[in-house]
C-alpha cells in the first residue's frame, strides 16, 4: 500500500453506508479482500476492519458530527499507561475498543497476522494510534498512518 492509498482509505471511513464502505474498501484493497464496517452510536465513530491475505488495514473517521465534537472538546489530559491521554480520544477508544477486537477476531485469528496499518484522518488519527497500542503484538508489522491528526498523547 502506498499513501495515496492510505489517504483513500481514510476518506472511506467517513462512509454512513455499510455496503458502499465495504465496496470501496475492498475495491482499493484486494479482491479478495472481507471488510467488516465498526459504528459505534454513543460517539458516533465510523470505522473499518479489512483482512485480505494476512494482513489487515483498519480505518477510522474522523471529526464530523456535533458528537465528534463534543469528544474533541473534552482536552483535558487523563492518566494512561504512564503518560497522558486527551480525555476525549481516550473515551472514543474506550468505546471502539471491543467492537473493533470482535470485527478482528471474526476475520481471523491474530495468529494468522502478519502485518497491520492503521489509517486515520483527524480525531480518527487520534484513534488510530490509540489502536495500534491496543492491537500491538510481538514480531508483527505495524504501521499508522495519520493526516491532521491532533496531539492527544504526551
Amino acid at each position: 500500500m502506498n499513501l495515496l492509498d492510505f489517504v483513500n482509505l481514510a476518506e472511506i471511513a467517513y462512509t454512513k453506508n455499510s455496503d458502499e464502505m465495504v465496496k470501496r474498501v475492498n475495491s482499493l484493497v484486494s479482491s479478495n479482500a472481507k471488510t467488516i464496517p465498526v459504528y459505534v452510536e454513543k460517539t458516533d465513530t465510523e470505522a473499518f476492519v479489512c483482512r485480505y491475505n494476512k494482513s489487515l488495514v483498519i480505518g477510522f473517521s474522523g471529526t464530523e458530527s456535533i458528537r465528534d465534537l463534543w469528544q474533541d472538546l473534552k482536552f483535558h489530559p487523563v492518566e494512561y499507561k504512564g503518560g497522558k491521554i486527551h480525555a476525549g480520544f481516550k473515551g472514543v477508544f474506550n468505546q471502539i475498543k471491543e467492537p473493533l477486537n470482535d470485527a478482528i477476531n471474526e476475520l481471523f485469528p491474530i495468529s494468522y497476522i502478519e502485518k497491520i496499518d492503521v489509517v486515520g484522518h483527524s480525531l480518527g488519527g487520534a484513534i488510530a494510534i490509540g489502536a495500534i497500542d491496543l492491537i500491538k503484538i510481538p514480531y508483527i508489522s505495524a504501521s499508522v498512518t495519520t493526516f491532521g491528526c491532533p496531539k492527544g498523547w504526551s
